[in-house]
């Protein structure tokens, strides 16, 4: 009896000090400066579901999704936005694909979500922080040459997420580790939505959603200059009227990271690629 009771008070310390430092790493976020929390804690208010038929439900710090019937589904915001520094965290209570769209639209029709998506994988392949481009051209940016990018991910733990865009430029970031640059001139503004993918295995959380909406880099339907353009192999470039022209001594040329554009009125008809020509 004298040693059940002994175990019985190391089993309530054990769980008291589970829930205090669990709620302390909580109690340690602080919101940046300049953000909006786009999730308060309490309500998915300002959200709503679309797609298939998983769910999400507000769970106390963080949205929960869990895997139901149908296609791929997605929350995503009532509001869309254009230029932005998109920062969250994201953790797997039960693998499965996922990933947060952003700058996405809806078809008309079917309703289907499509855009700019960062992918969260937990498979072996691991591109967690990658750009796809859902429903619609696939992989923009993947991590098959990028060992650094594919260790970064956690399967245990909170995963810190951070998208960028300005213009034409697309940046993610993984546990601080940069990982996608691409630049691309498709969408200039859209929603954020987060996935649960189709099929019968996941549920994921994702918290301390912020965003903040930053100033555009140009007018919408500006022309692009030779500062939208990096230079890979390629010695000068002017851009003037409709044209492009430059000078290179190398033996092959690549416009490194396709075209830059602010907005999909301004963009040439050349298809985007990643860093890698």
């Amino acid at each position: 009896m004298k040693k059940m009771l002994v175990l019985l008070i190391i089993a309530v310390i054990a769980m008291g000090a589970y829930v205090l430092l669990g709620r302390s790493a909580s109690d340690a976020f602080e919101l940046e400066e300049g953000y909006s929390l786009l999730y308060d804690g309490d309500s998915l208010a300002g959200w709503r579901v679309i797609g298939g038929e998983s769910t999400f439900e507000a769970d106390g710090e963080s949205i929960k999704g869990v895997h139901g019937p149908g296609k791929n589904t997605f929350l995503r915001t009532e509001k869309t936005f254009a230029d932005f520094n998109l920062r969250m965290q994201m953790r797997w209570d039960e693998f499965g694909n996922s990933g947060v769209l952003f700058r996405a639209r809806q078809r008309d029709g079917d309703g289907r979500a499509y855009g700019y998506q960062y992918e969260l994988d937990h498979s072996d392949r691991s591109w967690s922080g990658g750009i796809y481009d859902e429903a619609r051209r696939g992989w923009l940016f993947d991590l098959e040459h990028d060992k650094a990018a594919r260790e970064a991910v956690k399967l245990d733990d909170w995963n810190d997420l951070e998208i960028e865009a300005r213009g034409g430029k697309l940046q993610t970031w993984l546990n601080g580790v940069p990982v996608a640059t691409v630049i691309d001139a498709f969408d200039a503004e859209g929603f954020i939505a987060l996935q649960v993918h189709s099929g019968d295995v996941g549920i994921m959380r994702w918290r301390h959603i912020r965003i903040k909406e930053l100033e555009p880099i140009a007018e919408p339907g500006a022309p692009l200059t030779a500062d939208d353009w990096e230079l890979e192999g390629v010695d000068s470039i002017e851009v003037a009227d409709d044209r492009l022209s430059g000078a290179t001594s190398a033996e092959q040329q690549w416009l490194s990271r396709g075209v830059a554009s602010v907005t999909p009125a301004s963009a040439l008809p050349f298809p985007p690629v990643n860093s890698r020509p």
